[in-house]
Parts: structure tokens; sequence; C-alpha cells
């Protein structure tokens, strides 16, 4: 679950500092977690990276939620 939603934020260009600036949690922390689940993340964490990537989606590329 977490390498797709790794994979979608690379595949769409959003940086850490940008993602990290939305979802409010340092990109120090996010590069963290990215790096093969070095921190354990709590569920609202993973809910607002998702919804980050959709709402990124929605407004900057035109797809749907």
């Amino acid at each position: 679950m977490y390498e797709e939603m790794i994979k979608e934020r690379k595949d769409l260009g959003l940086s850490r500092s940008v993602l990290s600036r939305v979802i409010g949690y340092s990109a120090e922390w996010i590069k963290e977690f990215e790096k093969a689940g070095e921190r354990r993340v709590s569920k609202d964490f993973v809910n607002a990276y998702s919804n980050a990537i959709k709402r990124y989606k929605y407004f900057l590329k035109g797809e749907e939620k």
C-alpha cells in the first residue's frame, strides 16, 4: 500500500517539500517514512498523505477524485 502511494507521488512530480507543507509534516519526516517505512506512522499521516495526492491530481491534473 505505502509503496503505491510513494510511487504515485513521484510519478506526479509532487516534491516532498510541497507535500510537507500541504499535510503539515516535515519533508524529513516524509523522507524517513518513504525509506522502507523507517518511521511508524499514524493513520492520520497516511490519510493526509493519500488525500494530498488525490487533491493534487484533482486540482493540478484535472483528474477525478
